[in-house]
């Protein structure tokens, strides 16, 4: 093959962009042949909602089952050329194998084929309890990260600074691919994901995107909790683009919405409990030991 001739099967209507993933795509076909089954956009430039602060969102599905260290060499891909790039590159590794085995939910869904074969009729839809499980964990993840990876959430949650300007939820809040500076992508991580999971709870409904779940999550609740979800992700990215405003009215509102959103996570971890319980104490296997996993990481009082 001529990687030099790689064409996209679909374009984002940014030049700088397509370049991007073509060399990105290049390269992997590079490292290695034959065995990648298909390249697939998801995320802001998927949805059509990215700004200029947006990383480019890309799921490589290998052939079959990984081979001795595949899965790592394609995260030290992404590491190194998002050193090199002047868009942060997320580029998730998985395979057809694993992919039969546990299911999807975003690649299936919104997954976008930019080269190679299209298989996702042959990948099964993830199953609704992995799926909020692995929401509620992700949420969980987001709100340690939020705080420089803190190994416990002590209830009732505090802010990651209390004394900071926007409470320390800025300090971690841009991960570059290879180094984490100040900002807010890791903040609307968490919310999107907390509403998510609470889309989930309430209705048995999969979101496939930070957009999508901001809106049904404002469809179903309409509450203080969803207005708080929607001007966050509405400021943070649209009008801010993860950046801290220099603004002095700006500050002053992300400072506002910093403060409801430490409200908003203990609301989420509360809401989350009873699901965990029932989990702890379900017939599955699985399910226990995802409970178990789940309260070292999360300090309920009198469970």
């Amino acid at each position: 093959m001529d990687y030099s001739t790689i064409e996209l099967l679909y374009r984002t209507n940014h030049a700088s962009i397509d370049d991007l993933l073509r060399g990105t795509i290049g390269l992997l076909e590079t490292v290695f042949p034959n065995r990648i089954r298909g390249h697939f956009l998801t995320g802001s430039y998927r949805q059509a909602t990215q700004t200029s602060g947006s990383d480019i969102d890309l799921i490589v599905v290998f052939k079959g089952e990984f081979a001795a260290d595949e899965a790592d060499q394609v995260r030290a891909i992404r590491r190194y050329a998002s050193m090199i790039s002047p868009v942060r590159l997320d580029i998730v590794p998985t395979c057809e194998a694993g992919l039969r085995q546990t299911g999807s939910v975003g690649l299936k869904r919104t997954g976008l084929l930019l080269f190679g074969d299209d298989t996702r009729d042959q990948i099964p839809l993830q199953p609704f309890d992995s799926y909020i499980r692995d929401v509620i964990q992700g949420v969980i993840g987001y709100l340690c990260e939020l705080r420089g990876d803190q190994p416990l959430l002590q209830m009732p949650l505090a802010p990651p600074d209390p004394d900071g300007e926007f409470l320390g939820y800025e300090r971690f809040g841009i991960f570059t691919g290879y180094a984490v500076q100040p900002g807010l992508r890791t903040l609307i991580n968490a919310a999107a994901l907390a509403a998510t999971a609470l889309v989930g709870l309430q209705s048995d409904a999969m979101c496939d995107s930070k957009s999508g779940a901001v809106a049904a999550y404002q469809r179903s609740a309409n509450d203080e909790w969803s207005q708080l979800v929607e001007t966050l992700y509405t400021r943070c990215k649209g009008d801010w683009h993860y950046q801290i405003p220099k603004d002095a009215a700006d500050r002053h509102a992300l400072q506002a919405l910093c403060i409801q959103f430490n409200a908003f996570e203990n609301y989420v971890l509360n809401t989350v409990r009873p699901y965990i319980l029932v989990q702890l104490n379900s017939d599955d296997v699985s399910a226990r030991q995802w409970a178990v996993d789940v309260l070292k990481t999360v300090g309920f009082n009198e469970v």
